[in-house]
């Protein structure tokens, strides 16, 4: 019987004595140190135990995403959340409105529309100083918010301050030139203040 254990091609002889029995392309390996083979395997199935682990862990964390997206209250979009609180407004709806309009102040920090559609509201009401609180918040942490600064003018002009009506639409103007509501205001207001200074 063979005493010879084989790796792929390579034999190795138990009994030395006997490797000259065999032809020679075997090319017979007297001595292989099975530590190093030992320490390579241990690698290899480190390797692959290791990429199994991670592929586990990313398959889970693209789950639990999954799931937090699809159990996430937050609307869709930005336009979308304040086409629903619009409806809602105009259909008299006005505490669901005012509950939704809460909560997509607190998950759209990032932009001035949700202070913004707060002041039109507030106008709507004729609440004009509340108008003129949400704009103001609005324009602390967006000062270049030509809605913002629209409004104020508008909250203004009700409240019979024709100057600083005019302050507010020129701001608008100056936050983005391409606003006619702005525009218009603005040049009523002025006239109102050339009538008010000619009957003087």
């Amino acid at each position: 019987m063979s005493q010879c254990i084989g790796f792929g091609l390579h034999f190795r002889c138990l009994n030395t004595d006997r490797c000259s029995d065999y032809p020679a392309w075997y090319n017979p390996i007297r001595s292989i140190d099975m530590r190093k083979i030992s320490v390579f395997i241990g690698i290899f199935v480190c390797a692959l135990l290791g990429r199994s682990v991670f592929s586990f862990g990313e398959a889970t964390k693209e789950e639990n995403t999954q799931v937090q997206r699809s159990t996430s209250p937050v609307l869709a979009s930005p336009s979308e959340a304040e086409q629903e609180i619009r409806t809602l407004w105009a259909e008299g709806k006005k505490a669901q409105a005012e509950k939704k309009l809460d909560s997509w102040k607190v998950s759209n920090k990032k932009s001035p529309a949700p202070l913004i559609l707060e002041a039109e509201f507030r106008y709507q009401e004729k609440r004009y100083s509340k108008c003129l609180s949400a704009t103001e918040r609005a324009i602390d942490k967006f000062p270049k918010s030509a809605d913002a600064y629209y409004w104020r003018g508008k909250a203004f002009e009700a409240l019979n301050k024709p100057m600083e009506a005019a302050n507010e639409y020129q701001a608008a103007l100056m936050a983005k030139t391409t606003r006619p509501d702005a525009r218009e205001s603005l040049a009523r207001v002025l006239a109102q203040l050339g009538n008010s200074s000619g009957n003087q």
